[in-house]
């Protein structure tokens, strides 16, 4: 009768541990999050709240110095500088300041120092006459080091229309 009552205790436990588990990996929004999964969803509002609002030095200092991104077109940039750079060139391009919005911030835990996070966005540009931008998906990866989450990763997928079937 102790081995059941010590294999059932056992199996509630485990149980248990796999309904924590589960709804640390899950995918959630600000109202649903957990502790850690509030702290990332507002970095990441502090930070593209920074960046919709051209606040640079904010926006940046969200990166860390290695974070790399890939961009609507494809191209990957690897390292705070280089995107800083390149960022400079976009901007330097455009017929006037770009807007941009972001919403549905959605957060997975993997650690308690690394997570996902993906996002709606869209974009207003304006190049040469030509109006560009328009609606993405983002993704991203962030880590919590010495007390401060830094991007590492993201990444900006046009929504495209696909074609009709035949």
């Amino acid at each position: 009768m102790t081995n059941l009552i010590k294999s059932f205790a056992l199996i509630v436990a485990f149980t248990f541990a796999a309904q924590m588990n589960a709804q640390t990996t899950a995918w959630v929004d600000a109202k649903s999050a957990s502790s850690e999964a509030k702290e990332v969803h507002n970095f990441i509002h502090k930070s593209f709240t920074a960046f919709t609002a051209g606040d640079d030095d904010t926006a940046w200092a969200a990166y860390s110095e290695n974070a790399a991104e890939v961009d609507p077109t494809g191209s990957i940039t690897y390292g705070l500088p280089a995107l800083k750079e390149s960022w400079d060139a976009f901007m330097k391009m455009t017929d006037e300041k770009p807007s941009f919005t972001f919403g549905n911030v959605k957060v997975r835990m993997l650690t308690k120092d690394v997570a996902l996070f993906s996002f709606d966005t869209e974009a207003d540009i304006k190049m040469g006459g030509q109006q560009l931008g328009g609606k993405s998906q983002g993704v991203g990866v962030v880590k919590k080091s010495n007390g401060q989450w830094k991007i590492e990763l993201d990444a900006m997928v046009p929504v495209m229309q696909m074609p009709e079937g035949q």
